[in-house]
């Protein structure tokens, strides 16, 4: 049997879940910060940092009378239970004037002890990603982004990067996300070349492609027909800008994207989705005092999909706006907040079989209280389909969560980690039938997190 219900949705086909069991919550990066590094051309540093994290606590998961029909597909995190999770990173950063290079790699494993969840067994999850950026003569500065990941489990509306600056750790998301046992390998290339046209105007352009494949999606429940879930896209986009003053600026881009995916549910071959976005908007940026400034951008436009409905595949097209606001503030000393926005077009991986109208929010605020650090994070996605597909439907996703620090000794800290997680799937488009159709997580994470600076940052 399987049911009729709309998936959840990433910000857009061409974005990728990050694997959230390997995050610890980092405050959002200052924007004082932001502007230093982007404007002094003397600064030059360079770090190398290795973390080890042990954290224990317990999941409680609520199903909604969610069955498991399928005994043989891919389990389910239906049960409450205890659970055990340790993680090692390592971060290397490096700022010669202009040039930025940085190398993140992050792995880790959870551990879950009580009811059927026990079928899970251990779950792994691996990020690393290369950013690296440098001047090309005196007029233009290429930039260059790979990301590879790898999760063990599925998480239905995992809240994927709103904008590709964003940096990964700013992002919604703990490790409370995942609901079923199913495997899956991702690739995010991307790059940029922005030149520079007088002293006020630049013409910006960047390629990205991206990829996600499934590990035993046959196991999911698809009527008798093979399944991949895979997906696959690559974009264009050029824009160009003109400085107004020193801290405000003009923008409009024109953006092209083309992917393929196969839903896990219903089978069948891959499914076009081709995006065609304009777009204008402004940025500004202001110092507040030495150490605080604040940063705000903003684009507004349209988005016209092609993409196909129905089990027939129809063709069809649907027009709808676009947008996207960023937001960082210096709050206080050591309080910093960041804020974005996104609307567009989304097509989940793994899961859809129709294109949606989409909202994405994402939200980060941290800083210390004496010896204290605390950072809260929270986020938002919700879809319906384009005006003119066969199927009627709509999502909701929600995360969030709450953490606080204290340090024990000059390396060590304690922490303590509140986080929930919910989704609800509604009317007609499909879903396994090994999947519940609403899910709600609540979390408590406990532990010790070890910071090992290898070279020290000056």
């Amino acid at each position: 049997m399987r049911m009729r219900l709309a998936p959840l949705g990433l910000v857009s086909v061409l974005l990728l879940p990050l694997p959230a069991a390997a995050q610890i919550l980092s405050p959002p990066e200052r924007a004082a910060e932001v502007i230093s590094r982007t404007t002094d051309q003397t600064r030059s540093t360079q770090s190398l940092d290795f973390g080890l994290n042990l954290l224990g606590g317990f999941d409680q998961n609520d199903t909604e009378q969610f069955q498991v029909v399928d005994p043989n597909a891919a389990p389910v995190f239906i049960e409450s239970t205890s659970n055990t999770s340790v993680n090692a990173s390592l971060a290397y950063s490096r700022v010669s004037g202009t040039r930025v290079l940085g190398v993140t790699l992050n792995g880790g494993s959870t551990f879950y002890s009580g009811g059927a969840t026990q079928e899970v067994g251990p779950t792994k999850n691996f990020n690393g990603g290369l950013t690296w950026s440098t001047p090309i003569g005196s007029s233009a500065r290429f930039s260059a982004s790979q990301r590879l990941l790898y999760d063990s489990l599925y998480s239905l509306g995992a809240f994927g990067p709103i904008e590709s600056e964003v940096p990964i750790g700013e992002l919604p998301g703990s490790g409370t996300q995942g609901v079923a046992s199913l495997e899956s390998f991702s690739s995010d290339t991307t790059v940029g070349l922005e030149r520079r046209l007088g002293r006020r105007n630049a013409l910006n352009s960047s390629y990205g492609y991206s990829r996600r494949s499934f590990i035993g999606a046959e196991t999911i429940d698809t009527g008798g027909e093979a399944a991949t879930g895979d997906t696959s896209s690559q974009s264009v986009n050029v824009g160009l800008s003109r400085q107004l003053q020193r801290t405000t600026g003009l923008n409009v881009s024109y953006g092209y994207s083309s992917g393929q995916y196969a839903p896990l549910a219903g089978g069948g071959g891959t499914r076009p989705l081709v995006g065609h976005v304009v777009q204008g908007g402004m940025n500004f940026s202001k110092r507040l005092s030495p150490r605080r400034a604040a940063q705000f951008s903003f684009s507004l436009g349209a988005t016209r999909t092609d993409a196909v409905t129905g089990d027939a595949e129809t063709n069809y097209t649907f027009w709808a706006p676009s947008g996207s606001v960023q937001a960082r503030v210096d709050l206080a000393r050591t309080w910093a907040l960041s804020t974005n926005y996104s609307r567009g077009t989304t097509a989940l991986s793994g899961l859809t079989l129709e294109a949606y109208s989409s909202d994405a929010f994402g939200t980060s605020l941290g800083g210390s209280v004496g010896r204290l650090g605390l950072v809260f994070t929270a986020g938002l996605g919700r879809g319906a389909t384009g005006v003119g597909a066969e199927e009627s439907s709509d999502y909701k996703t929600y995360t969030g969560a709450v953490q606080a620090s204290m340090p024990i000794g000059k390396r060590l800290s304690a922490l303590v980690e509140y986080s929930w997680y919910r989704y609800e799937v509604t009317s007609t488009a499909e879903l396994p039938s090994t999947l519940p159709p609403q899910f709600r997580r609540s979390s408590i994470r406990a532990g010790l997190s070890l910071r090992l600076p290898i070279i020290e940052a000056r």
